[in-house]
Order: structure tokens, then C-alpha cells, then sequence
């Protein structure tokens, strides 16, 4: 990792490129290292292929928190990707993010049986998942909108709009999978992040009104709002965990 940011430094045609393609290079070697650990277990072991799962866990934590500290970093990040234009989900820096949360859902999968421990996890993942999409909102916001990358664009109106729309749909996702899966845990969630939508609303893109993209979001928050309430309704709390399990799963026949 030292040498791939030394050769970024130090080679001309290496340093023109955008800091997305320089964080990706850096932690490519661990993404790397880790999925071996996660899905080639029998690929690090040669040659002591029976004294693998004596380390194996050892070396994934260190590993995997290399992992977290190059999603916080990376999230700093605009994702310059120059000489290339910048797309959403399709660039080196959000692409890393992505594989690096899904390294860290794997081994949640492996570390218990316990569905509390599993329910944890999905719970951080889920907020994990929400945050990288609001980054990749703000970073649409930043190429596409001329947005300066700093905090000061969370006062602007254009990334608030973006915002309010991005997780209004979230949302109304969540809820809409969780009435059809009958899940009530995913639907509480979509209507949650609703909330939030809510408060922001109030809080934040009122003063914003006079704006073109202030007024945008708002009729289209609105809309979407409407439309969620008929399609979506909650559903019953015995169904939660039924559906979990197959669907379709009828009533046990009586003898």
C-alpha cells in the first residue's frame, strides 16, 4: 500500500489522476487479501492447509479493520476520477465501498449462529448501506450540480433536494418490500428514514423554498408520500416472522 501511494507521487502520469483512481489503488491489496480469507480459505492455506482455521480468524479482524478505516477515508473523498467523467456507483472510489461493505457482511454472516448477533449486524449494515448512498448522492451533487466538496454544500439547496428525494425513495423501497414480504422489521425501517425525510423537511428545506430545486423536492417528496400510503400499507405483526421463512407457507394441516 506504502509503494502504490509512493508510485502515485512519484510517477507523472500516476499523479494527474483524480484521487478516486489513487484511494482505490491503495486499498485494492486488502480488498484483495481479504475476500481470499472470506471466499478462498483453501487458496491462503497452502501449504498448511490443517493449521488454517487455527489463524484464519485471527488474521480476518485485523484485516477487516483495514477495511473500515478505508470506507471512513474513503468517504472524505469526492471521488475525482479525472481524466474520466464521474458516474455514480461506476467509479474506482464508490466501487471499493461497495465491495469493502460487502466483505464485511460476509463475515458477519460466518462469526455466529445467533440471530440476535446476525440481527445486529444487519442493522449495521443497513445504516452502513444508507450512508454510502448519501455520499454517492452528495458526490452527484458535487460533479453534476458544480457543488463545492465541503461541508458548507450540506446549506446549499441543490444537495438537500438530492437528499429529500434519495431517501424519500429509500424509504418508500423499504416500505414497499417490506408489505410484500410481509416483514414488518423492513417496513418500521422505510418508514423511518420517512421520518427523517419529515424533519429535514421542516428543519431544513423550508428556508429553501424559494429555490428552484427547494420547490422540486418538495412536490416530488409529496407525491411520492401519497402514492407510498396505498401501496404500502404496514402489515400485521405476526406476519414479521413469518417472512422470514418461505413464502407462500400455508397453515400445517390438522390430523
Amino acid at each position: 500500500m506504502l509503494q502504490i501511494d509512493h508510485t502515485f507521487d512519484t510517477r507523472a502520469a500516476l499523479a494527474e489522476l483524480g484521487d478516486g483512481w489513487r484511494f482505490a489503488a491503495i486499498g485494492l491489496p486488502v480488498l484483495i487479501g481479504t475476500s481470499l480469507l472470506l471466499y478462498r480459505q483453501d487458496w491462503v492455506g497452502m501449504p498448511l492447509q490443517a493449521q488454517l482455521d487455527h489463524y484464519r480468524q485471527r488474521l480476518q479482524v485485523p484485516m477487516l479493520a483495514m477495511v473500515c478505516l478505508g470506507l471512513a477515508v474513503l468517504a472524505f473523498s469526492s471521488g475525482d476520477t479525472r481524466p474520466l467523467p464521474f458516474v455514480p456507483l461506476l467509479n474506482p472510489g464508490e466501487l471499493m465501498q461497495w465491495l469493502g461493505l460487502l466483505l464485511l457482511w460476509r463475515w458477519s454472516r460466518q462469526i455466529g449462529e445467533a440471530q440476535e448477533v446476525k440481527s445486529m449486524f444487519t442493522v449495521l449494515m443497513g445504516f452502513a448501506a444508507f450512508g454510502l448512498i448519501t455520499l454517492m448522492t452528495l458526490r452527484a451533487s458535487h460533479h453534476y450540480g458544480n457543488e463545492t466538496w465541503s461541508v458548507e454544500m450540506l446549506t446549499h439547496a441543490l444537495p438537500n433536494a438530492a437528499l429529500s428525494i434519495v431517501w424519500t425513495v429509500l424509504g418508500i423501497a423499504g416500505m414497499l418490500l417490506g408489505a410484500a414480504r410481509r416483514r414488518r422489521a423492513l417496513w418500521v425501517a422505510g418508514a423511518s428514514v420517512l421520518g427523517v425525510v419529515v424533519l429535514k423537511l421542516l428543519l431544513v428545506d423550508m428556508r429553501l423554498l424559494g429555490t428552484l430545486p427547494g420547490i422540486v423536492s418538495l412536490l416530488t417528496v409529496g407525491v411520492l408520500f401519497v402514492a407510498v400510503g396505498y401501496f404500502a400499507p404496514m402489515p400485521p405483526a405476526a406476519a414479521n416472522s413469518a417472512g422470514d421463512g418461505d413464502e407462500g407457507t400455508g397453515p400445517e394441516p390438522q390430523p
